[in-house]
């Protein structure tokens, strides 16, 4: 019996992991790619037309999971940081803005308290580079997580320690200004953590003009990045 399984990702850098997957798994399987939170009970629905879904990834999602849809099925949901205190919405940016260097990609089972079901896997993953390049990183690793979990090399192991839930950024906090930047390893830091599509881009603002600055390199005594200006409206 073919097995279904199904991708939720709402980004850029996972629009190639359900065709991998069919090709590495071969005719008795089938991933289908899920890319928005709306179209999640239909592409359900969809897919139970042939066979039974066996399990959900959801490698990068910007919707709450249904608790119909999370309790009816297995649902995996992958998450970077330190848990239980690095819960809540974009972990990357603020990891690399605390300073860590890597950090450990979780992959989770999903309940209904953000990022507190058990865990399924964890292995480390670099934070060097823009945030662009450490999703492609983290795509890579959610592939290899998602063949060992279909292949049952895990071992389930619950959440210890006083938990933490990191906020959603506002749109104010890509401003360079606002954070009073005095370290060039910061400034960098700054503009490479926001450089991914989707993202508000590290700026700053005179009367008239908006600088968006994204390809960031330190170098000794100086940061060298790519600057977009554009007229304030």
């Amino acid at each position: 019996m073919m097995k279904n399984y199904i991708i939720c990702s709402s980004k850029p850098w996972n629009k190639d992991l359900a065709h991998r997957l069919n090709v590495t798994f071969g005719r008795f399987s089938n991933f289908t790619l899920c890319t928005h939170g709306d179209e999640l009970h239909s592409t359900i629905k969809e897919c139970e037309l042939y066979n039974p879904v066996k399990g959900i990834f959801f490698p990068h999602w910007n919707w709450v999971v249904p608790k119909e849809i999370h309790e009816k099925y297995e649902c995996i949901i992958f998450h970077t940081g330190y848990l239980p205190l690095d819960r809540g919405m974009e972990p990357i940016q603020h990891l690399i803005e605390r300073g860590e260097i890597e950090a450990p990609l979780n992959a989770l089972k999903c309940v209904e308290n953000v990022d507190a079901g058990p865990i399924y896997l964890s292995e480390m993953m670099s934070l060097h580079g823009s945030a662009e390049e450490v999703y492609l990183r983290l795509d890579r690793l959610c592939e290899s997580m998602i063949h060992r979990i279909i292949a049952g090399n895990y071992e389930l192991k619950k959440q210890e320690g006083a938990p933490a839930i990191f906020e959603r950024r506002k749109k104010k906090q890509s401003d360079i200004e606002q954070f009073k930047i005095k370290k060039l390893t910061d400034l960098y830091n700054h503009i490479r953590m926001l450089d991914a599509s989707g993202y508000n881009h590290a700026y700053l603002e005179t009367d008239h003009f908006r600088l968006e600055f994204r390809r960031a390199t330190l170098r000794t005594g100086e940061v060298v990045a790519d600057v977009t200006i554009k007229e304030k409206i």
